[in-house]
């Protein structure tokens, strides 16, 4: 049995020798050729970071890396140190465990595995860090930011880069949570937050937040995708009033709140297009956010995420707000009800008292280290 997947609208296989990959790497441009790969092991580091509990998880059908990149990587001569999860803290050993010079990283994970890792690494080194993506997560915002669709598109954009050195700024926002805050993992709690907090894709608060968080359970992991609208119909169920304000350029805009967000992406599914200007290869966020209704009903939600399932037609609803956050923005986020719960990349936060988040664009620089990503 050999896993299926989806490359220009066909379903392919991995097997007959891996042959697709393989075309890939001789049709890349530049063509990559056997000295080119050489002459990259010979002077680059290269680690594929497998989050097996990513998505759905990993079967032996279903295995990207034991099916098809393994030997694809074999056959073409490609070196690299394959890392597989098998703990809450593998991805914060492994970026830890970095220790200067240039090497690349890619992840077979959702957004996620990606934030543990730039909040790991160590701030006592210094590096250079080229970030790859193959979706394989629940959440692919980056990839689909990218275009990047399915692991054969993730391959040939690696593989352009070995040559072309194609990669951009990766760039990272920080959020500043009040004293008291924590991690928590299926409402059990992780650790401290004691430090500012750097996420790439999202920071949410509201509707989104307590949807991602309602949907990390064991028995709605197993439905994909499809896991976030199961767990948004049982939320809207409860109350869809979060009480707070934000304020950013001098102003201060006040709740109720249905809906609360910053992004950098575009999208958050194939078809949710939250931030139509969104543009992860600049350093900008978008604030989303609308208001409760009186009813409280939840259709007015509905209705909203609907629009934006509609090709980001929720900008022309007059009750949207959209704004552009750049690096001379002051985000601030006060909550003022008790245990609030945030989503950051997926991780979810829990604010236990009344308190205020910031938020602010940070670059491409944590510590002493430069991040970029293939495109």
């Amino acid at each position: 049995m050999y896993p299926l997947y989806k490359y220009n609208d066909k379903v392919v296989s991995a097997k007959d020798d891996y042959s697709l990959v393989r075309d890939l790497a001789e049709s890349s441009v530049p063509r990559l050729t056997p000295s080119i790969i050489s002459h990259y092991n010979e002077g680059h580091q290269l680690y594929i970071v497998d989050s097996v509990y990513s998505g759905t998880g990993r079967s032996n059908e279903s295995d990207v890396y034991q099916k098809l990149i393994k030997p694809s990587f074999l056959e073409l001569g490609i070196d690299h140190k394959y890392v597989s999860t098998s703990s809450a803290d593998t991805i914060s050993e492994f970026a830890g465990s970095l220790n200067g010079s240039v090497c690349t990283v890619l992840f077979i994970s959702g957004d996620t595995s990606v934030n543990e890792f730039i909040n790991s690494l160590s701030e006592t080194k210094e590096g250079t860090v080229n970030v790859g993506i193959i979706p394989s997560g629940t959440g692919n915002s980056i990839a689909l930011s990218l275009g990047i669709t399915n692991v054969f598109v993730a391959l040939q954009r690696f593989f352009q880069s070995i040559e072309s050195k194609k990669t951009v700024p990766f760039y990272t926002y920080e959020a500043s949570f009040p004293r008291g805050s924590y991690f928590i993992h299926q409402n059990v709690k992780t650790h401290t937050i004691e430090n500012p907090v750097r996420f790439s894709v999202v920071l949410s608060w509201a509707f989104h937040a307590a949807l991602v968080a309602d949907s990390d359970t064991p028995e709605l992991r197993k439905h994909g995708v499809s896991r976030f609208r199961m767990a948004a119909e049982n939320n809207l169920k409860s109350n869809t009033f979060y009480n707070g304000s934000y304020s950013v350029g001098g102003e201060t805009y006040n709740g109720p709140f249905a809906y609360w967000l910053v992004t950098a992406t575009s999208r958050f599914e194939e078809k949710f297009l939250i931030s139509p200007k969104g543009n992860i290869l600049h350093p900008d966020l978008y604030l989303v956010s609308f208001g409760a209704q009186e009813d409280n009903s939840g259709k007015y939600i509905m209705d909203v995420m609907e629009q934006v399932y509609s090709e980001g037609s929720h900008l022309a609803n007059p009750d949207v707000e959209y704004k552009q956050i750049d690096s001379t923005s002051q985000l601030k986020l006060s909550v003022d009800s008790p245990d609030q719960r945030l989503c950051l990349d997926g991780a979810i936060v829990k604010v236990p008292e009344p308190g205020s988040i910031s938020v602010k664009v940070s670059g491409n620089e944590i510590g002493k280290w430069k991040l970029y990503i293939i495109t």
